[in-house]
């Protein structure tokens, strides 16, 4: 069985273990037994803030409307990140038929020359987004524990990081709880969109190790030899497929209730900025860019997934032999790879993620904020 694989590779396995999907069976954390008891704690956090949420909604003695639109969108975010750990954990198997099969990819093509550069820096720019976006993620716990503190100096009132309901604990307790909450739901956030693009750019560099195999490939190389670009272009698209069956349905849900979301947030800003009242003003403001951000990731996850086919035509068209090979050879690996269809990330034929359907998250959440502010 191969176990090693690069360090995109094992970061991978990890995330997948850190938000409770599959255990990583060559160094993790824990035992079967106390993996399956750390999922069902991350579940009961998770139920706890969506009980905590709606506690605070529907609870008489809070009048603040904007408060109880942060909480609503808050609410909402859990119960989608809840569904989405559900339903990859419901797709355990494939998920782990997918790290398997990148594994077996990486193994077949890391001694090719050139190649492991290549995947090099597919392992940086992992690592790289795996850093940055998790300050995004995890910054708006602190940011709003710092809001909370100064709220509490200036006014001397009681006050908490979130719009919650801590069930009438002490502030301390209270604030505590808020943290666990509010760190397991970002945990989640964070692991599913950093597998997602662990993945994209593997692929990427697996579709850039097989353009550098083109464009180098040799003009009097045995036909035989063929074979391997095209097992990996085969390869690439069937990894590209495992992922769209993974992804696909939770992308979807995302992209239907992004715009939902940032229409609560974006409008909890409108009326505490005529009310006047910036108590929490920075806690929402966090939280809107950070909607805007995973979605954005997300569509930006379908741009990357489509230049790979440009990429791999792209070392088609560069490559020496292309100009000099007899005509039945020269037509045949081309003409695979062109009729081949355009590797996209879509849910069936719903919605294709890219920019354009950011874009339009966008365009339907000013819209709803818009009128919402003229009822």
């Amino acid at each position: 069985m191969l176990t090693v694989g690069s360090s995109a590779h094992n970061s991978l396995s990890r995330i997948l273990e850190v938000i409770g999907i599959t255990r990583y069976k060559e160094a993790s954390f824990f035992s079967e037994n106390s993996f399956k008891l750390f999922r069902v704690v991350q579940w009961a956090l998770n139920v706890l803030m969506i009980v905590s949420c709606l506690n605070f909604i529907f609870s008489e003695s809070v009048d603040d409307s904007p408060d109880k639109l942060q909480s609503l969108a808050l609410c909402t975010a859990d119960i989608q990140f809840l569904t989405t750990q559900l339903i990859l954990i419901s797709r355990q198997s494939l998920v782990d038929d997918l790290v398997a099969h990148l594994r077996s990819v990486y193994h077949g093509i890391k001694e090719i020359p050139g190649s492991m550069d290549i995947l090099a820096e597919g392992d940086r720019q992992a690592r790289l987004f795996i850093m940055s976006y998790g300050v995004v993620i995890f910054s708006n716990v602190p940011s709003s524990m710092f809001f909370a503190g100064i709220k509490m100096i200036l006014t001397g009132e009681t006050a908490y990081p979130f719009p919650m309901s801590i069930f009438g604990l002490p502030t301390a307790v209270g604030w505590a709880l808020q943290m666990l909450m509010i760190a397991n739901a970002a945990n989640i956030l964070w692991g599913f969109y950093c597998v997602l693009k662990t993945v994209i750019y593997i692929l990427g560099a697996y579709s850039n190790v097989m353009a550098h195999m083109l464009r180098e490939r040799p003009i009097d190389v045995e036909a035989k030899n063929d074979r391997k670009m095209l097992k990996l272009h085969c390869d690439i698209n069937s990894l590209s497929l495992k992922l769209v069956n993974v992804y696909g349905l939770i992308s979807f849900l995302e992209v239907t209730v992004a715009s939902g979301r940032c229409c609560f947030v974006a409008y909890h800003i409108l009326l505490a900025v005529q009310e006047g009242d910036y108590k929490n003003l920075g806690v929402a403001l966090s939280t809107l860019l950070t909607s805007v951000a995973i979605t954005y990731v997300l569509c930006s996850c379908g741009e990357e997934i489509s230049m790979q086919s440009v990429t791999i035509r792209d070392g088609v068209r560069d490559s020496k032999w292309y100009a000099v090979s007899p005509p039945a050879r020269k037509t045949l690996l081309p003409v695979l790879l062109f009729t081949q269809r355009p590797i996209q990330f879509h849910y069936r034929r719903f919605v294709y993620f890219n920019l354009e359907t950011f874009r339009n998250v966008l365009k339907t959440a000013y819209t709803m904020t818009t009128a919402l502010a003229q009822v």
